[in-house]
């Protein structure tokens, strides 16, 4: 635990809620390739409880419709959008 005051007031914050507010992403925008599952997934839901904007690809688009109600659901500003970079015009758009 670590202490914080106010005007002489002390209040006593959590270790977890004094890195979160070291850490803030707010006002960041990030892009996360992959991010419907797996790794991208946990980076994701980790930048967007930071505070970041984050937009994410997939190549499953059934797959990111569900990430993105899910995310929706928990107030994390996401995006997303279908790509598939093996083909030129996905990587151009």
């Amino acid at each position: 635990m670590a202490a914080a005051g106010n005007d002489g007031d002390r209040a006593i914050i959590s270790v977890e809620a004094a890195a979160r507010r070291r850490w803030s992403l707010r006002g960041m925008t990030t892009l996360v390739t992959g991010g419907t599952r797996g790794i991208g997934r946990a980076v994701v839901e980790e930048l967007a409880a930071l505070g970041a904007a984050v937009h994410t690809c997939s190549q499953n688009e059934a797959e990111l419709r569900e990430r993105l109600a899910e995310w929706e659901a928990t107030t994390a500003k996401t995006g997303g959008m279908t790509v598939n970079g093996l083909y030129p015009a996905h990587r151009q758009d």
